[in-house]
């Protein structure tokens, strides 16, 4: 006896980690964008740049306890996520890119730069983004909100972020991120469970210690993310306001104003927030007793009529169209093993 095992006892067989892979190799030629397009249209949008051009698409994953991690390598093209497909299809993450070849960027050029090889890029699924990638080989983590946006300073504030490759927390994150995907072939499910927690504080800490906005002092960005996450804590709060936030950091309502421009403006970021806790609201069976009026107040909107307007505004769809796709499911493609497919990994997390 030893290892404490009990004697004439075989020890019970560790759990694999799910694992999930697609090649288009595997596929005709003519059919290899087809291929693809079918793999990724779970939540974003995709076009080739040069359709005359051979495709070429692979990814292979790992489930790890809630999170997705792998790693992609395709040729050029665009990727979009929309308000319109954000409203239908209810996925909640932050897909986190670590380039290893290749690059990838705004196709408005919003940032004005692009990932290049070593570089971290994030995208924000409940926020709409357009983006290009140029032959294209990264490792990826998609990370539920739920369990990521707590440890982050301004959770809201990092869609199609670029963090420098260069940065000590970043290369720290892509060395623990490639280690872990050499090692998930031989990790069991139990192992994983223990490696989950420091995986999330090291891609938080990556993130956190980072400017969202490179030309803002390291004052004011400390103080605009304080300001975020007090908003965030106080969306419910009717007395939420412009001159109540200013008082509270002891700072002028000017001040306010000039530090949440980079946010898209006070007004703005308060309502949008408070739209996509509505959208939350209305897409979760628990809250369906609330009527959308009583769920429209509950987030500062005094008028049922100016809430569907900005709503549809926000998502391309109203609040009653969005309940409807959550009452029937189709927000959501039927529930799979988890083992099947890295596409269902996402839904069954959420």
């Amino acid at each position: 006896m030893g290892n404490g095992d009990i004697e004439g006892v075989a020890p019970a067989p560790l759990t694999r980690l799910p694992f999930s892979s697609f090649n288009t190799s595997d596929l005709p030629q003519e059919q290899a964008f087809a291929g693809w397009q079918e793999q990724v249209n779970t939540f974003v949008d995709v076009r080739p740049h040069d359709k005359d051009e051979a495709f070429f698409g692979s990814i292979h994953a790992f489930l790890l306890g809630g999170m997705q991690l792998g790693m992609f390598k395709t040729t050029s093209q665009s990727w979009d996520r929309s308000r319109f497909r954000i409203g239908r299809d209810g996925l909640d993450h932050y897909g986190l890119q670590i380039y290893l070849n290749g690059s990838c960027g705004q196709r408005d050029g919003a940032n004005g730069s692009y990932a290049r090889k070593g570089d971290l890029f994030i995208c924000d699924l409940a926020q709409p983004h357009r983006n290009e990638t140029i032959s294209p080989e990264a490792l990826y983590l998609m990370v539920p909100r739920a369990v990521l946006a707590p440890l982050l300073k301004a959770p809201d504030a990092h869609n199609c972020r670029l963090l420098s490759g260069h940065s000590p927390l970043v290369t720290l994150l892509r060395e623990h991120l490639q280690i872990l995907l050499r090692q998930a072939p031989a990790m069991s499910m139990e192992e994983a469970g223990m490696i989950v927690s420091p995986t999330l504080q090291l891609v938080a800490a990556a993130i956190n210690a980072q400017p969202a906005e490179v030309h803002a002092s390291g004052i004011n960005l400390a103080l605009t993310m304080q300001i975020r996450h007090l908003i965030e804590l106080n969306l419910l709060d009717a007395a939420l306001s412009a001159e109540a936030v200013a008082a509270h950091f002891g700072i002028s309502t000017r001040k306010l104003y000039y530090l949440m421009e980079s946010s898209g403006g006070f007004t703005s970021y308060v309502q949008e927030a408070r739209l996509r806790r509505a959208r939350a609201d209305l897409l979760d069976p628990r809250q369906s007793h609330r009527s959308i009026a009583e769920i429209a107040q509950a987030y500062g909107f005094a008028h049922r009529k100016s809430f569907i307007r900005a709503f549809r505004r926000l998502y391309d769809i109203g609040p009653r169209e969005m309940r409807q796709l959550g009452t029937q499911g189709t927000t959501i493609p039927p529930r799979r093993s988890v083992g099947d497919d890295w596409r269902h990994w996402m839904y069954a997390a959420g």
